[in-house]
């Protein structure tokens, strides 16, 4: 009973993906064209030169901004309110829901610097085959905070977060976090620094570090290496983790990522945590604000001995207010 009931439920995921992949989208499929060269003339050197690394840059930044990456939004200079409910099938955990809302309100009147944002952490219920069919409320927790935009750069970000964290159990946790990112140019590669240093009433002082390194193979082909590491009062130590990753621009509304991602931590012993391998079908179905994204992979964790466990995400992005193109 119990295998023709994981037979049953994987064939519904199969088909899901099925259906994705050869659904018509309401946008037109034109194949990918890259941006017609600027300047022939001038100063042909420097020219040459800046126009590798904008094409480096936004080789970058399109890929972040169409499969809508944190670090795009966290610069975002826009009023948007963003919606992404999320389904995650898998053998350990059969089905796991969450619906992420994001809220950045730019303030006009205070020129533009400065932003209201509304971020729920964590909202997921767990089916599992051994219980009944009820589910279990996790947490609910939701962060308010006021943003003030200190440097606003191409190169350059400076930003200073206050807020607090309002606890299922409706307790404040008040926390302040500071963010400094810089972009080097070599050409063909481009390099991103991102440092956090933040203090939780409920985790204490900390400070994140994120290193991501570009290297565009062609216009709609990006390679990527990503390393982070976080540390803090309530850290396993160091808590790290480095990310492969391969993106593909199949046309102006379909794009496909492979990811291979490892973290770990140091205290009280260096240990490896998890290892993990998936694929990212992210697709625009409407416009620049309704996505959709299929994410079908295998992990491996160290508290299951690194059985490896497959799994499927099923997610739809969908995004008021301001729109840019991505």
């Amino acid at each position: 009973m119990m295998r023709d009931r994981t037979y049953w439920h994987w064939s519904i995921i199969i088909m899901l993906v099925c259906v994705h992949i050869s659904f018509p989208s309401f946008a037109r499929d034109e194949p990918f064209s890259p941006p017609d060269d600027p300047g022939r003339f001038g100063k042909w050197i420097d020219r040459t030169h800046q126009k590798i690394s904008d094409r480096v840059l936004k080789t970058s930044e399109r890929f972040d901004a169409f499969f809508g990456d944190k670090r795009v939004k966290e610069e975002q200079d826009a009023t948007q309110i963003i919606v992404a409910p999320t389904l995650t099938f898998s053998e350990g955990k059969f089905i796991e829901a969450t619906c992420p809302l994001t809220i950045n309100l730019v303030l006009p009147y205070l020129k533009n610097r400065w932003h209201l944002m509304v971020e729920t952490l964590l909202q997921e219920e767990k089916t599992n085959d051994d219980e009944s069919e009820t589910a279990d409320d996790e947490e609910h927790d939701v962060r308010v905070s006021l943003r003030y935009k200190v440097m606003q750069q191409a190169q350059r970000w400076l930003s200073l977060d206050a807020g607090v964290k309002i606890q299922t159990d409706k307790i404040l946790s008040p926390f302040g976090r500071v963010r400094f990112r810089h972009i080097f140019d070599f050409d063909p590669w481009g390099l991103r620094f991102t440092q956090f240093l933040f203090w939780m009433e409920d985790e204490g002082w900390g400070e994140s570090s994120q290193f991501d390194i570009d290297r565009k193979l062609r216009q709609d082909l990006l390679f990527r290496i990503s390393n982070q590491a976080l540390w803090s009062e309530s850290s396993q130590g160091l808590e790290f983790s480095q990310t492969y990753s391969l993106r593909w621009q199949l046309s102006r509304r379909r794009a496909l990522e492979i990811d291979l991602s490892g973290q770990g931590h140091t205290r009280p012993s260096f240990a490896i945590d998890e290892y993990e391998t998936a694929v990212v079908f992210r697709r625009r179905l409407y416009r620049n604000w309704l996505f959709s994204e299929i994410k079908p992979g295998v992990r491996a964790l160290r508290e299951d001995d690194f059985d490896w466990d497959p799994f499927v995400m099923l997610k739809i992005e969908c995004t008021f207010g301001e729109i840019f193109a991505r």
